[in-house]
């Protein structure tokens, strides 16, 4: 397992729709996106393993995200 914590993370396009009250619909894309993004990484050849799961989620008031990631044995 790794977990990563990311801070200063939102664009002025997220930031927006935080602000409008689109939190809920982001985080819905965002979670499916990220998950692509860390299958597409270098990170599964990084530590060798396949990835098997990457459970994100976001802090919109502190504008930092949080994603555990799980690999094959």
């Amino acid at each position: 397992m790794l977990l990563i914590e990311r801070l200063d993370i939102f664009i002025l396009l997220e930031k927006e729709l935080i602000t409008s009250g689109f939190s809920k619909t982001l985080k819905l894309a965002k979670r499916q996106l990220e998950y692509i993004l860390f299958i597409e990484s270098n990170l599964p050849a990084i530590v060798n393993r396949p990835l098997t799961g990457a459970y994100v989620d976001w802090d919109f008031e502190d504008d930092k995200g949080s994603a555990l990631l799980t690999f094959k044995k």
